[in-house]
C-alpha cells in the first residue's frame, strides 16, 4: 500500500513511500506497596520527514550555504522500552527509569562542501541508532508553598551507518541535570 507518491515535472523519477504499519503501545504498572510501584512500557513510533527535508529544490537565501531536500528520504521508526520505579510520600516523590530506544532509518543532516567553499546541506537516513539511558527525578515539598524538583539524565548514543563502502559510526555519552523551584504565592499566583 503506497500512501505518498510524488514527482518533479523536470525529473522522470516517481517517489513512493509507504507509511502503513502498526504502532503498538503497552504500559504496565505493578504496585509494590501503597506508596511504591514499578512500571514497564513499550511503544513503537514513526517520525515522518517534513516537506523541507523532502523538497528537492535548493534554497538560495545564502549563496555559500545551500539547503536541498531529499525526496528519497524514508521515515524513521523508534522502538522504545522503559523500566521505571516510583516512590510517593507526603513531602517527597522519587522516580527513576532505565530506558532503551532502537531507531531505524534515523534522519540526519548531511553537509558537503565543494571546491568553491559552498556548503550544501541535505538529509539522509542512517542505518540505525541505539539509545541507552537512566533518568532520575525527585520532587520535594518542604512546606506547602515551596516545591523543589531535581532531575538527572545519563544517556549513551550509538549510531551506525553505511555510506557506499564506508562505515560511518559514532557514539557518545551525555548527561544533564536540572533544578526547578516553584513558590506558590497568594491569589493563585506562583513564581518559578
Amino acid at each position: 500500500m503506497v500512501l505518498i507518491t510524488s514527482e518533479v515535472e523536470t525529473d522522470p523519477t516517481i517517489y513512493k513511500n509507504n507509511y502503513y504499519s502498526l504502532y503498538p503501545s503497552v504500559h504496565m504498572v505493578k504496585p509494590l506497596t501503597a506508596t511504591q510501584e514499578i512500571s514497564l512500557s513499550y511503544s513503537r513510533r514513526v517520525n515522518r520527514p517534513g516537506l523541507h527535508a523532502l523538497n528537492p529544490f535548493s534554497k538560495y537565501s545564502d549563496p555559500l550555504n545551500l539547503m536541498v531536500g531529499n525526496p528519497e528520504l524514508l521515515p524513521e521508526y523508534i522502538n522504545s522500552m522503559e523500566l521505571g520505579f516510583a516512590s510517593y510520600a507526603k513531602k517527597l516523590t522519587v522516580t527513576g527509569s532505565l530506558y532503551y530506544r532502537y531507531m531505524t532509518n534515523m534522519i540526519q543532516r548531511v553537509k558537503d562542501i565543494d571546491s568553491n567553499g559552498v556548503a550544501s546541506v541535505t538529509w539522509s537516513n542512517v542505518d540505525e541508532a541505539n539509545f541507552y539511558g537512566l533518568e532520575l527525578m525527585t520532587i520535594y515539598k518542604p512546606v506547602k508553598w515551596w516545591r523543589i524538583m531535581l532531575s538527572f539524565n545519563l544517556s549513551q548514543t550509538i549510531i551506525k551507518s553505511t555510506s557506499g563502502e564506508s562505515e560511518l559510526n559514532n557514539s557518545g555519552i551525555s548527561w544533564s541535570s536540572n533544578m526547578t523551584q516553584t513558590f506558590t504565592l497568594s491569589k493563585g499566583w506562583s513564581s518559578q
